[in-house]
């Protein structure tokens, strides 16, 4: 496939279209499909950018140091890097 057809606004609509049955467990907010991806192909201006979920505390502690006007939110047990099902099934529902 061309690079094309990953591109623009109907390439990201498809990481969310499918039938009722592969969503179920999803939010509106998640893709059908687990490995989703979004590549961007140009700069991320850091006005678009809030923050990052980071695995360990002191991680956490230096990039507030370094950038104190972004969200830095630490990964708990379900979160970010679970499967969907677990993590609805513990209430997560993102942040």
């Amino acid at each position: 496939m061309p690079i094309s057809h990953f591109k623009g606004v109907s390439a990201l609509n498809r990481l969310f279209e499918s039938d009722n049955t592969n969503r179920q467990y999803l939010l509106d907010k998640d893709p059908t499909d687990v490995q989703a991806e979004v590549l961007v192909f140009d700069n991320i201006e850091p006005r678009y950018i809030y923050g990052a979920v980071l695995k360990r505390t002191e991680d956490i502690e230096n990039f507030q140091l370094l950038f104190p006007n972004f969200t830095f939110v630490k990964y708990e047990r379900w979160g970010y890097w679970d499967d969907r099902f677990n993590a609805r099934l513990n209430n997560f529902i993102g942040y």
